[in-house]
């Protein structure tokens, strides 16, 4: 039924605007395009490196006296950018001092077919949409952290890329995407809620939970998926802190996750009950070891900074606290 409800309402969108279909004009450089409403011009500036729309301005329509001419031929102006027409062209201007800066008018022409137009608004929705949305879902799960991780974020790149009605008119789009919008948030909300019952299930039952259960609960998540490695993070480094030799029985059940485990234990709690735990297994000395190289590799980067920053001697100390520290 609500399926249907929206397909009525998109339906009813695309014979009004049918109607009356948009008039865009867009510059020669393609960084500016404007269209008219009413008695209301508004005015796109594109960004130069993204399908992006950078500015929106509404311009308003220049009020003239009876008898006052304008030789400009301006239109529409808010005072820094104007729309103008010569007789031949519209065009694009950057006012300064109410003067058209001739380096910066660009003449526009009519677009037969504004799709592409329509796709660099759409975008630009979308976007601001789904931003909107991830701080929200932050705010509420301190542990999700999406919007850190440009490459991975799938509300600006995947579900974008995935769109079929990206052309649409903004309008017809706006209604699509809050429907896609919806079943993405209902997803990440879905597995925010997963990892923490997960994670509270581990500390609930930290002394009686068996290698199993521990390396069912692991491989439940979504492991190796960026925005989601903090409840790893806190997961495992409890494990390790309290039952140490759970730890190390599931680094040896998954060889090949063996890295990525020991990777995760950096709380200092956990670091040094592993460190206690007396225990003559090679996954115990192996894990010692990755630690060490861990604390060289980090140990040169810092060095390198205090270098960069503080000189040879400022560098030189920096570098040995960090070591000694570890």
């Amino acid at each position: 039924m609500k399926n249907c409800l929206l397909l009525i309402s998109i339906f009813l969108v695309k014979i009004t605007f049918s109607q009356t279909p948009e008039v865009f004009y867009q510059t020669s450089d393609n960084k500016y395009a404007f269209k008219f409403e009413g008695n209301t011009c508004t005015l796109y500036e594109f960004s130069k490196y993204e399908s992006w729309v950078s500015e929106e301005w509404e311009l308003e329509p220049v009020i003239r006296f009876e008898g006052q001419l304008d030789s400009l031929g301006i239109l529409f102006s808010n005072g820094q950018y104007a729309v103008s027409y010569d007789y031949k062209y519209y065009r694009v201007s950057k006012l300064k001092n109410g003067k058209i800066k001739d380096r910066h008018t660009f003449a526009a022409k009519k677009l037969e077919n504004p799709s592409k137009v329509y796709e660099v608004i759409n975008h630009t929705y979308w976007q601001m949409l789904y931003r909107k949305e991830i701080e929200k879902i932050e705010s509420n799960y301190p542990l999700f952290r999406e919007y850190r991780y440009r490459s991975y974020r799938p509300g600006d790149y995947a579900i974008w890329e995935s769109m079929n009605f990206k052309q649409e008119s903004p309008e017809t789009f706006e209604l699509l995407a809050a429907e896609r919008n919806k079943l993405l948030i209902d997803s990440l909300v879905s597995t925010n809620n997963r990892l923490i019952s997960l994670n509270d299930s581990i500390e609930r039952n930290i002394q009686t939970l068996t290698p199993e259960e521990l390396k069912n609960n692991l491989l439940s998540r979504p492991i190796h998926v960026l925005p989601y490695d903090e409840y790893q993070d806190v997961m495992l480094n409890t494990v390790a802190e309290k039952r140490p030799a759970l730890f190390l029985g599931l680094v040896e059940a998954l060889p090949d996750e063996r890295s990525y485990l020991f990777n995760k234990i950096h709380e200092r709690g956990a670091v040094k009950s592993l460190k206690k735990f007396e225990t003559n297994t090679p996954i115990r000395k192996e894990f010692l070891k990755y630690r060490r190289r861990q604390n060289f590799k980090a140990g040169l980067l810092i060095t390198g900074a205090g270098l960069l920053e503080v000189g040879v001697i400022g560098g030189a100390i920096t570098g040995i606290v960090y070591w000694i520290r570890k």
